[in-house]
């Protein structure tokens, strides 16, 4: 039987890649999103292609992620459904536009939290006993490299992230007793719709940031995911898996310190 999965933020750019990555590996999938109306499924340049995929497309449910009524009555109907699930990934959240610290308010930490922290712990807690009766079952959180890096004048957002990659080492050691992994993937710089709008000056400026010298795609993204998602990585729980290009590792970039450029090695050099 192949196996079930709940991606959350299913209408958004990495969602919709997670979808098709999903799909293309003959997965059955429930898309779930509080957008309307349903996007179309394309991962973007190097999406996977299923040598037999789905004939079904998903299955979308909408709800709002912090909308516990509306949470809940999405799980009964995968439990209605399909009986169990296998896979869930918590994938929505917000990343709002940056403002001093000054100009920061409880209030809006608060909305952050809510869909970015809050959220992810209630969609487990709603599916745990589906998860529980699940096949292989494991959760897989889209965290970002803000949850171990810090953005200037994005303090709610860091917060949201660092909190959950916390909490998907402590949800790992709290399911790992009834067999379910949870662990996250942690994406920086992915080409995303709107990348190019910036300009070839500013895009080529965001590549040269990166060690790999090129954004990521959300193939890649979805890929991780799927890597995290499967029984492949059965002995893997409580990690938070970089897909980043080597932004994480870095501390200064030749674009931020035109020195480091002559320490580089070239191109197809010696060995």
């Amino acid at each position: 039987m192949s196996r079930r999965v709940l991606v959350t933020g299913a209408a958004g750019a990495i969602g919709t890649a997670l979808v098709a990555a999903f799909l293309a590996r003959g997965w059955r999938v429930a898309a779930l999103d509080g957008r309307q109306p349903e996007p179309a499924v394309a991962a973007g340049p190097g999406a996977p292609v299923a040598e037999s995929p789905t004939t079904d497309g998903p299955t979308w449910l909408t709800a709002d992620v912090t909308d516990a009524a509306a949470v809940e009555a999405a799980v009964e109907r995968l439990r209605a459904d399909w009986g169990g699930l296998d896979v869930l990934v918590n994938n929505a959240a917000v990343g709002p536009p940056r403002a001093p610290v000054g100009r920061e308010t409880a209030a809006h930490l608060r909305t952050v939290l809510e869909v970015n922290l809050v959220a992810p712990l209630a969609l487990v807690q709603a599916t745990l006993p589906l998860l529980t009766a699940g096949d292989a079952p494991a959760v897989v959180q889209l965290s970002s490299i803000g949850g171990s890096r810090a953005f200037r004048g994005n303090a709610a957002y860091v917060a949201s992230k660092g909190g959950l990659e916390a909490m998907t080492r402590a949800l790992a050691l709290d399911l790992a007793g009834r067999g379910i992994r949870v662990n996250a993937v942690a994406p920086a710089m992915v080409r995303t719709p709107g990348w190019d709008d910036a300009g070839p000056e500013e895009v080529a400026r965001r590549a040269g940031l990166v060690p790999l010298g090129r954004a990521g795609t959300l193939a890649e993204v979805a890929a991780a995911v799927g890597f995290l998602a499967g029984p492949e990585s059965g002995y893997i729980t409580g990690v938070v898996l970089p897909v980043d290009g080597g932004l994480g590792v870095q501390a200064y970039s030749p674009v931020e310190e035109p020195g480091v450029a002559a320490t580089l090695e070239p191109s197809g050099g010696d060995a």
